[in-house]
């Protein structure tokens, strides 16, 4: 099978491939290839193959590499792999800042495993980027800390508050605000923040007292 999906690979890129015309028809190409190839690798849970392989062989084209890694934002939304090569998310995230897609980012990064993320890396950029909802998933899912960014955005929330004179906050800092109350609701009632399951009996017990 994996030979089969090797040789559909090889002759849609170079059979199929447009070799002259505009931009915009290669990769329409592209898109047509790459969820099809990503259905089939996930099907025979290939994700080795698909985050290694098959990654290289699209990295050696700009265009393509671009539409690869365009191209697994739905499959991570959908919950169809949580586990990505630290290769791979690395670039992932590059693109979808470039990209200005911080959005997409943050709801990516929320629904991968903790265990498969570079902590530190991701920490940074989601700091700098005030990406604070995959912060408190990272530091509640991976640290077992569920109050540090909390104390942070409360922290920021005052600042800006009392640098506005008391009158009022930027659609981004209410929406921040609203993920820390939905964050709080959700850990009070035994859940994981945001897509991570229940806590258990003793986490609970913890977290309650923190």
């Amino acid at each position: 099978m994996v030979s089969v999906l090797h040789a559909y690979l090889n002759y849609s890129l170079n059979n199929e491939c447009p070799q002259s015309g505009k931009i915009n028809l290669l990769k329409q190409h592209y898109r047509n290839v790459l969820p099809r190839s990503i259905d089939y690798y996930l099907l025979i849970d290939s994700l080795n193959l698909l985050f290694g392989v098959i990654y290289e062989f699209f990295s050696k084209d700009s265009i393509a590499h671009g539409i690869y890694l365009q191209s697994l934002e739905p499959y991570i939304l959908t919950n169809r792999f949580d586990t990505i090569l630290p290769t791979v998310l690395k670039d992932f995230i590059n693109y979808c800042i470039d990209n200005n897609n911080l959005n997409q980012l943050e709801q990516c990064l929320d629904r991968l495993n903790v265990s498969c993320l570079d902590l530190d890396q991701i920490i940074e950029i989601t700091r700098k980027y005030e990406v604070y909802m995959t912060l408190l998933h990272i530091y509640s899912k991976g640290f077992k800390d569920f109050t540090t960014i909390l104390k942070e955005i409360i922290e920021k929330l005052e600042d800006i508050f009392i640098g506005n004179n008391g009158t009022s906050y930027s659609t981004k800092m209410t929406l921040i605000g609203n993920q820390a109350l939905v964050f709080i609701q959700t850990i009070l009632v035994g859940d994981m923040y945001s897509f991570s399951g229940r806590l258990s009996y003793d986490m609970v017990h913890f977290r309650r007292n923190e």
